[in-house]
């Protein structure tokens, strides 16, 4: 930021952003390419070592990598209403999804 720089806020709307229940889904699937209804963040989690990432982006299929591990056993990526997301590993991750409610 530059020194005396003015910052511009947005008008208040007394709108409220809050994050809804988490959602384990019915359930959701690796390798299924899902739409977002509202923005969010996609939770996966997987026992071990797993080599796991998740692809989010707005074409479906999605080819985007958003995060990656070869190491971790929880990866968390926030995804945009309408964008696509995909869960990619040889495991059997359990998944979430946590979205944003106004």
């Amino acid at each position: 930021m530059v020194m005396g720089a003015t910052i511009t806020l947005p008008p208040n709307t007394d709108t409220q952003v809050a994050f809804g229940a988490f959602d384990p889904g019915a359930p959701w699937v690796k390798g299924t390419i899902y739409q977002a209804a509202t923005d969010g963040f996609v939770v996966a989690k997987i026992p071990g070592d797993p080599t796991m990432s998740i692809k989010v982006d707005p074409f479906t299929p999605p080819t985007t990598i958003r995060v990656e591990t070869h190491a971790v056993n929880t990866l968390v990526c926030m995804v945009a209403k309408d964008e696509y997301w995909e869960i990619v590993t040889g495991q059997t991750p359990t998944i979430y999804w946590k979205p944003q409610e106004v």
